[in-house]
């Protein structure tokens, strides 16, 4: 008899992983009536490793979603309410958020005051989960481990203090523009998750997309 195994390891296969985290999707009795964001949600086979014992760094990519949803005010505001009522439910989230922030006064374009903050975060944590999710997602997609190293990169809905890691960003969010236009779209939810690919091999090019508005590429070295 073959033993199924996990996506990420060859440990025996003990539960389903969901790839992106459930935690990101809002729960039926949270949303309008007749909405659904949880429609045939992605899993893989995982260990408990690649499982339940990293429950807290879901949690963690939730956290680090809202910094983004703070920091871009007036981009994708319908996508920022239905992450807005899974942080309602979760007060702690936020409590956690603003442990890590630093006011900053700054001036609109009328010269106007306002406050925003600066939120110190693990990016490394939280980009070894998009790695993750980008592993799930490939497993998912082609039936198959990844062999290789999988390298993420950020293009769209997260900005960071560093002037080179943004520019670099931008370059790549231009490379991905020319890639993904005409693409097939995956994902029985896209208002929260989907993802697109350049072609079905192992070399192949993803882009992953959560709540419309944050983008990231994933390049897969066979």
């Amino acid at each position: 008899m073959t033993i199924e195994t996990c996506y990420m390891c060859d440990r025996p296969k003990t539960s389903g992983e969901h790839v992106p985290p459930k935690c990101l999707f809002p729960e039926n009795k949270d949303l309008e009536s007749g909405e659904n964001f949880r429609k045939n949600l992605i899993k893989v086979p995982s260990c408990d490793e690649h499982n339940s014992a990293k429950s807290r760094d879901d949690e963690f990519m939730l956290i680090t979603f809202a910094s983004s949803m703070a920091a871009e005010k007036g981009s994708g505001s319908l996508q920022n309410l239905k992450l807005k009522r899974i942080l309602d439910r979760k007060l702690y989230v936020f409590t956690e958020l603003l442990k890590n922030s630093t006011p900053v006064p700054l001036l609109d374009n009328k010269n106007n005051a306002f406050e925003t903050c600066i939120y110190s975060l693990d990016r490394q944590r939280f980009m070894n989960q998009i790695e993750a999710v980008a592993n799930g997602i490939y497993f998912h997609h082609l039936k198959r481990k990844v062999t290789g190293k999988t390298v993420v990169n950020p293009i769209e809905g997260f900005q960071t203090t560093s002037i080179q890691q943004n520019h670099h960003n931008a370059k790549t969010k231009q490379f991905a523009k020319m890639l993904f236009p005409d693409m097939p779209i995956y994902g029985d939810n896209p208002d929260i998750f989907y993802y697109q690919v350049t072609e079905d091999k192992p070399e192949m090019i993803m882009k992953l997309v959560f709540y419309k508005n944050i983008e990231f590429i994933a390049v897969f070295n066979g």
